[in-house]
């Protein structure tokens, strides 16, 4: 299977073969957007799922070439109204309730 364009009351859309090659098409989409942004306005905000579903996404997107991750800040909808940083050497900043409600998740 390939992919595929298609029209749903005025939406376009792309059907892809499987998960691995959806997440990298939907992540060189994202990556695009991202660097676009940085590169105008000097750091991008971003709201990023927080799901199984978003897997294969996410592991496209971090090894995208190009993205300065140190200028983008990360909204998560797990955590409501708090910011996750991501440090351009790949650590995650949380602020402590943030950390206290994840510890609380495990």
């Amino acid at each position: 299977m390939i992919t595929t364009r298609l029209t749903i009351a005025r939406l376009n859309a792309l059907t892809h073969p499987d998960r691995i090659t959806m997440g990298a098409a939907a992540a060189e989409q994202a990556a695009h957007e991202m660097i676009e942004v940085i590169a105008k306005k000097g750091a991008a905000r971003i709201i990023f799922a927080c799901a199984p579903s978003q897997d294969e996404f996410l592991a496209s997107l971090t090894s995208a070439p190009g993205i300065n991750w140190s200028r983008v800040t990360i909204f998560s909808p797990l955590v409501p109204a708090t910011i996750l940083r991501l440090h351009p050497r790949g650590t995650l900043h949380l602020d402590s309730q943030s950390a206290r409600f994840l510890a609380d998740l495990r």
